[in-house]
């Protein structure tokens, strides 16, 4: 009985350990990608394939373009527009509730070609309204369903219109 008793306890140990070890790992890791996530930024040009699904490369653990240029949490493309070129002075804003009302999760950049994207992690809750801003004009154009992933292209331009710019 005793024996069993001493097992326990250092099964019980070693288990405490490696949960332990792994909270941390994973706490570590979480603040390093929120401090250091690579994003999209005004006038960047280090992103590519504008208007293409950007989940489809940056969420492939086997794909080379997750293994140097990121694991994007959210990505997509902004058009002009008149949906011809890429628009480039906005942001994405991502709100709890319709028509920028309610809590700004996050606002994205729009690059220079066109592009928005983020490996940081992003809390909207499961549901989020995301918003293109004209930095212009201040005018925006606003989506009025909730997502609930962040692979923007995989709808628009495929089976809903292309995002574009107010």
């Amino acid at each position: 009985m005793c024996y069993l008793s001493i097992m326990s306890t250092s099964a019980f140990r070693i288990l405490a350990l490696f949960i332990l070890a792994i909270t941390i790992t994973h706490c570590s890791h979480y603040d390093q990608l929120q401090k250091n996530g690579e994003e999209s930024s005004f006038g960047s040009t280090e992103s590519h394939n504008f208007g293409q699904d950007c989940m489809t490369c940056h969420q492939d653990a086997h794909n080379e373009a997750s293994k140097e240029g990121g694991w994007w949490n959210i990505a997509g493309s902004v058009n002009d527009e008149s949906v011809d070129a890429p628009f480039t002075n906005g942001v994405i804003e991502l709100w709890s509730e319709q028509d920028r009302k309610g809590t700004l999760y996050y606002t994205l950049e729009i690059d220079a070609l066109g592009n928005f994207y983020t490996e940081k992690i992003v809390r909207f809750n499961g549901t989020c309204f995301p918003v293109v801003v004209n930095k212009s004009t201040g005018e925006y154009e606003a989506m009025e369903q909730a997502f609930h992933s962040g692979g923007c292209n995989s709808c628009h331009g495929v089976t809903e219109d292309l995002i574009s710019a107010p």
